[in-house]
């Protein structure tokens, strides 16, 4: 009875560290073992803000596992907007700046042929006091202002024909 006794409390203490421990362990002959093993990656990187699945848990394609942390993106959405914004303000800019420059340049144009108008007429006015001092209907004096004022005329044409290239450049 003591022998059956002792036989019984091992064979009882084999069975409770098996049912215990023993069925969870895996055993092969050929050392080998299968595991589904998945790479997981990322699309986007960052700092994890939360794991989203518990180990082994079991997940459908497509599932969120992690949420990565959007403050890093925030601060590049900002940045954009504000380059944005700055390239806005440079357009509006430029388009003011091509606005004056074809007012100023409409203005030079406007200033070359008013140049050339009083041009044609200090020269009309020139020949006319020529003419009547040759004659000795008006005096010297007058034909000198008069080709003076012709020349002077004839200045600021060229000056304001300068003044509009330059513009239109």
């Amino acid at each position: 009875p003591a022998t059956f006794l002792v036989v019984l409390v091992v064979a009882l203490g084999i069975l409770a560290r098996w049912w215990f421990v023993g069925r969870f362990l895996e055993g092969t002959d050929n050392a080998y073992i299968q595991a589904d093993a998945v790479v997981i990656a990322p699309k986007v990187e960052g700092y994890v803000a939360a794991v989203l699945v518990a180990d082994n848990q079991t997940i459908k394609p497509g599932a969120e596992l992690v949420r990565i942390d959007a403050t890093s993106y925030q601060a590049g959405l900002a940045l954009a907007d504000a380059n944005v914004g700055a390239a806005r303000a440079d357009l509006l800019r430029y388009r003011a700046e091509i606005e004056r420059q074809q007012a100023a340049m409409r203005e030079a144009e406007a200033e070359a042929a008013t140049a050339a108008t009083a041009a044609r007429q200090t020269s009309i006015d020139a020949g006319r006091y020529a003419r009547l001092a040759a004659t000795g209907a008006d005096t010297v004096q007058h034909r000198d202002t008069a080709l003076a004022e012709r020349d002077m005329a004839r200045g600021r044409l060229t000056a304001a024909v300068a003044g509009a290239e330059t513009q239109r450049r």
